[in-house]
């Protein structure tokens, strides 16, 4: 403390000319500052606990939710979901697309003669598959010209016919019947390139000229 009275001392004498006083310092205080006690929980006293119990009593004391509230809240969740398999009827009730289905009779191909005959209007007709049953065919087209052939029952071809007159007026039958007359029992057959008479029945296979096949029946 000596010292410091001293320092001060020497302080004022220098600033003394200068009309200034200078304040002495406080006193430092050397005590050691000590640290706060740590801070503790507050102790729950026992007018707390009892006041807990009882909130917790009358929260159990309340009434349960009834029975048919409970049953709207079921009623929002979704049902459960069927692991069983769908009959097979029903699928193909509904249309289901994805389901095999039979092929239907329009698509079914139509059924060809394995032997091709001619014939007269009193020749029996139909399909022929075997060459014991011989019936002419009433469905026939041509390979060569594409047409389907036309059959004209009770008329026959006359000799001017050619293959110039059928291309310039196939199949109109009213410039046709200009080289047709009128025949009992024939049958006057022609495409746009090919002609042909018939009265008793005819296999085309003995015709070389001719190129018909059956378009199916």
């Amino acid at each position: 403390m000596d010292d410091v009275d001293r320092l001060l001392a020497e302080l004022e004498d220098d600033e003394g000319p200068r009309g200034k006083v200078a304040q002495k310092p406080a006193a430092v205080n050397k005590t050691k500052i000590s640290a706060p006690p740590p801070s503790r929980a507050p102790r729950v006293q026992d007018d707390d606990l009892e006041d807990i119990d009882d909130i917790l009593k009358s929260i159990d004391s309340k009434d349960p939710v009834p029975a048919r509230q409970m049953g709207s809240f079921s009623s929002l969740s979704a049902p459960p979901l069927s692991t069983s398999r769908p009959a097979s009827g029903l699928a193909s009730a509904r249309g289901d697309s994805s389901m095999p289905r039979a092929p239907s009779s329009s698509g079914l191909s139509k059924q060809k003669c394995t032997h091709i005959f001619l014939g007269g209007p009193e020749c029996p007709e139909g399909c022929c598959v075997l060459s014991s049953d011989r019936k002419r065919c009433t469905n026939l087209r041509c390979t060569k010209c594409d047409f389907k052939v036309q059959c004209l029952d009770e008329q026959a071809w006359t000799k001017s016919v050619d293959y110039l007159f059928l291309r310039n007026n196939f199949p109109d039958v009213e410039k046709l019947k200009k080289n047709l007359v009128k025949k009992k029992g024939h049958a006057a057959y022609s495409c746009q390139c090919s002609w042909r008479t018939a009265k008793d029945l005819e296999s085309i296979s003995l015709m070389s000229d001719i190129k018909w096949v059956c378009g199916g029946h």
